[in-house]
């Protein structure tokens, strides 16, 4: 979630940027979700879940047209005085009580190409 409250930010995103990137990827066949590419900015390999290949695929899928920085906070449910199980609609408005946002669509793909210290196990939920 992007972050407008007191809480630490956890990783500061660039969106609206890597336009190329996006379009070589939706050029790509669809099942090529193990190939690994490489972007023309950072010259690291990158490696989509089937999952991210499918979300970047969909023509609703789309890059800020101008570019701009989010902070994006860390929160879980207890910290939001939720119980385990709770449904989404009910985390998103604990959530935006607290003064956080939902993140843009592409924060996902940002961070695959801005955040390279991911762990190898590590799951990241972003809501949007």
């Amino acid at each position: 979630m992007t972050s407008k409250t007191n809480l630490p930010v956890w990783k500061t995103v660039s969106i609206g940027i890597n336009q190329k990137l996006v379009e070589e990827i939706k050029g790509l066949a669809s099942g090529a979700t193990d190939l690994a590419f490489i972007a023309p900015i950072s010259q690291k390999k990158y490696t989509l879940d089937p999952d991210a290949f499918d979300i970047i695929q969909k023509p609703a899928f789309k890059i800020s047209k101008l570019p701009k920085t989010i902070q994006l906070a860390i929160t879980s449910l207890r910290s939001l005085g939720l119980p385990d199980g709770t449904c989404y609609n009910d985390i998103f408005a604990a959530a935006q009580s607290e003064g956080l946002q939902l993140c843009p669509a592409e924060t996902g793909f940002q961070l695959l190409v801005q955040y390279m210290g991911q762990l190898y196990k590590e799951t990241l939920v972003i809501a949007m």
